[in-house]
């Protein structure tokens, strides 16, 4: 029940937190290819709560509730571990009209401990990394229970929320949503460990406080949007910002062709720059050149 929900969350101070969301309105109402059902808040209602941590998980069919019901879940003091916590907030302070108090952002923190590394940062990706998961394609279901540790993803189940409507959710459904939950939950624990690097360990946990409190202020944002006018911005542009861009521009190319006859090229006309300032790689190539890349 909800009260066994309320009674678990009272006894800890960090808990995960997932959600599914479903359209809520019927297709027609908006053209699905711009404003996509489940992803938008103001389109979508969320059908599925998910708390829980590495012990236990809660899976909640926000269905059958009332708003009234469900906003005593997060209007407490409380932690919330998340993988891209700006979903869940959006969608909870726009259908529950409850704002959450500190949340933890899976992605986020990772983004700060691997800062500026091209690697993956999606929920699958932080799983492999830290608790070994593995994708369906790579599990032989022959043999599936030889390893009751293993941790199998698989996010195709998330898109049968998107048209769920009053249908009951599958086992698979509630497992997917469980998982995802705990998933986090885990993820959380590994990374407030911070990361081992060749000079120590790295843990900037100033960063990461600022970075999650700034997610709500930007989700706030996205939710009150603000008026925009087209002609308004395209005025501005014709005659400002392009006049100004064709300027710099102008100005980049000539500084180019006086000091530096290596990135210019010979037409009919003279010297000419050659660097396309739009390409980062030539940009970078001319800094070097320059001495301050």
């Amino acid at each position: 029940t909800l009260a066994d929900v309320m009674s678990y969350l009272d006894g800890r101070s960090v808990t995960g937190l997932d959600i599914e969301t479903t359209r809520r309105y019927s297709p027609n109402k908006y053209v699905s290819k711009v404003y996509e059902p489940g992803l938008d808040p103001h389109l979508s209602k969320i059908c599925m709560i998910q708390i829980g941590d590495g012990d236990n998980v809660f899976v909640i069919d926000a269905r059958q509730f009332k708003v009234e019901q469900l906003q005593p879940l997060f209007q407490r003091k409380h932690k919330w571990a998340i993988h891209f916590a700006k979903f869940e907030y959006s969608h909870i302070k726009y259908s529950l009209g409850v704002e959450l108090d500190t949340v933890h952002c899976t992605w986020l923190v990772e983004k700060n401990l691997f800062n500026g590394i091209n690697i993956g940062f999606s929920l699958f990706d932080l799983s492999e990394r830290y608790l070994n998961a593995v994708a369906p394609k790579e599990v032989d279901f022959f043999n599936e229970y030889e390893d009751e540790d293993e941790i199998v993803v698989d996010k195709s189940t998330r898109l049968q929320f998107q048209n769920i409507g009053d249908r009951k959710f599958t086992n698979q459904q509630i497992e997917y949503g469980a998982l995802d939950v705990t998933l986090a939950y885990k993820i959380y624990e590994h990374q407030i460990q911070g990361r081992y690097t060749k000079s120590g360990l790295y843990n900037p946990t100033a960063l990461h406080r600022l970075e999650n409190r700034v997610l709500k202020t930007f989700a706030n944002m996205e939710l009150a949007g603000i008026p925009f006018s087209k002609e308004v911005w395209m005025d501005i542009y014709n005659t400002t910002s392009y006049p100004m861009f064709v300027q710099e521009v102008e100005w980049l190319n000539q500084y180019v062709v006086d000091n530096h006859k290596k990135f210019c090229k010979l037409t009919f006309f003279g010297d000419e720059c050659a660097i396309k300032w739009t390409s980062p790689q030539q940009v970078v190539k001319f800094f070097r050149h320059l001495g301050f890349c």
